[in-house]
């Protein structure tokens, strides 16, 4: 039983990329952006990246949900 992905020429993986999958072909000349997590086989030629992440919370003396899409922000919460 195969338990590695296929990746095939000219493909591009950047940092942090996840690929999981004995079945997942990666097609020849794909993109795949730094922590995008691969579960399904990527057709050739296709690139694949994270849209922003966006960071929120809620305090206890504020009800609202606060918003950061600042570029400074360099941590996020999963």
């Amino acid at each position: 039983m195969k338990h590695h992905p296929t990746i095939e020429d000219d493909v591009i993986l950047y940092s942090g990329a996840s690929i999981l999958g004995g079945d997942t072909i990666i097609g020849e000349g794909a993109v795949i952006g730094g922590n995008a997590f691969i579960v399904k086989s990527v057709p050739p030629k296709t690139v694949v990246k994270m849209a922003n992440p966006e960071l929120q919370y809620k305090d206890g003396s504020d009800t609202k949900i606060r918003e950061f899409n600042q570029p400074d922000v360099w941590f996020y919460e999963i």
